[in-house]
């Protein structure tokens, strides 16, 4: 990341971290002459040993150009901080992380001071989080990890601006689009009544009834779409990746969300009955040495209700309705059906046939089998 000082803008900062051996010490590095040189003026809590800094995020303010904060955590992220200092980067001081989010954090992570008040801070992970104290303490300010349903903004915080009209006025972006608060995030009102943001993953139709459409969405759930009506719903919160519809019973829904969950709805989408983890697989998604992708592959075969699913081999449940969390084995027993390593498989295809199958598999590294 980089940020310029207001107040003298040759003066430049640059958040580095050690990638595959850069031997780059991981911290805060400044330039007082527009980047011709650097030095290290912060030094990273975490660098040293392993875990290494995911991430490293520093903000500025004109309020007062001595004032700069770091914001940075570990991987696995198993703690955060908050650095401040108030001379230009000659000593800092650690604040409070108490409250902050340590999920997803690199994956969507900020820090922001305000321009007309180098107390107040926001920070983006999951929620948005504010100080209005220079980081001794947080607030949050959108709420999702308490309730998605009653949140006052989509989770998964990417964007932050101020209005240039004045700092109150803030805009944030997320996985859900964009907000905006006039009141310096006491509330938000979306921006998204006349956007088409959505990014479906899959896509699935009712086989005897064309007005029920499923799609599965980046971090908008698993939507539906029902007949009298053209608004898309969602009733499965998370990623939503692949969608299954029963053929022999339309409304049983199997849905995916990331990784090895997969669940079973009845009532078109309505009522859940049913769910699977990560171990019902045999990975440990927390483990480095976990073989599933992101959004695995989830497929039926259009005939009846078996469902098939990949890792880095094929699983099967033949009776998904009345067995569904304990009915998953894997014919192929141990055979590894992807180039190995840390390859995985990313589709499934099986022949319309209720006798013995003919199934493709394909792997992301390009691996194809019959």
């Amino acid at each position: 990341m980089v940020s310029a000082n207001p107040g003298t803008p040759q003066t430049v900062y640059v958040t580095m971290r050690d990638i595959l051996g850069s031997f780059t010490t991981p911290g805060l590095y400044r330039s007082t002459n527009g980047g011709i040189n650097w030095s290290l003026i912060y030094t990273s809590a975490y660098a040293t040993g392993y875990p290494s800094p995911r991430d490293i995020r520093v903000a500025v303010t004109p309020a007062n150009p001595q004032r700069i904060y770091v914001y940075e955590g570990n991987s696995p992220t198993t703690s955060i901080r908050v650095a401040m200092s108030d001379n230009g980067g000659t000593s800092w001081t650690t604040r409070s992380s108490t409250g902050l989010d340590l999920g997803q954090f690199g994956y969507n992570t900020y820090i922001y001071a305000d321009p007309s008040n180098a107390d107040v801070l926001y920070v983006g992970g999951r929620d948005v989080y504010k100080s209005t104290n220079g980081g001794s303490s947080w607030t949050n300010l959108t709420l999702s990890n308490e309730s998605y349903f009653s949140a006052l903004a989509h989770p998964d915080q990417h964007a932050f601006a101020f209005s240039s009209a004045g700092s109150n006025t803030i805009y944030i972006g997320n996985d859900g689009g964009v907000y905006k608060s006039d009141n310096a995030g006491s509330s938000f009102q979306s921006l998204n009544g006349t956007l088409s943001l959505t990014q479906f993953t899959s896509i699935a139709r009712h086989p005897t009834d064309p007005n029920i459409t499923y799609g599965g969405t980046q971090d908008n759930g698993t939507q539906r779409r029902l007949a009298g009506s053209n608004q898309w719903q969602d009733f499965a919160g998370g990623d939503g990746g692949k969608v299954v519809v029963s053929p022999t019973n339309p409304s049983r829904v199997f849905t995916t969300v990331y990784f090895g969950r997969i669940r079973s709805w009845s009532n078109n989408g309505s009522s859940q009955q049913g769910s699977t983890s990560n171990s019902t697989f045999g990975e440990n998604v927390s483990d480095d040495l976990a073989r599933i992708a992101f959004f695995p592959p989830l497929v039926g075969n259009g005939v009846n209700s078996t469902l098939y699913f990949g890792t880095w081999k094929l699983y099967v449940n033949s009776t998904p309705e009345t067995n569904f969390a304990g009915g998953w084995s894997a014919p192929g027993g141990t055979t590894d059906l992807t180039r190995g390593g840390t390859d995985v498989l990313s589709a499934i295809g099986v022949s319309r046939t209720d006798g013995n199958q003919v199934i493709y598999t394909g792997s992301e590294q390009g691996q194809v089998m019959v």
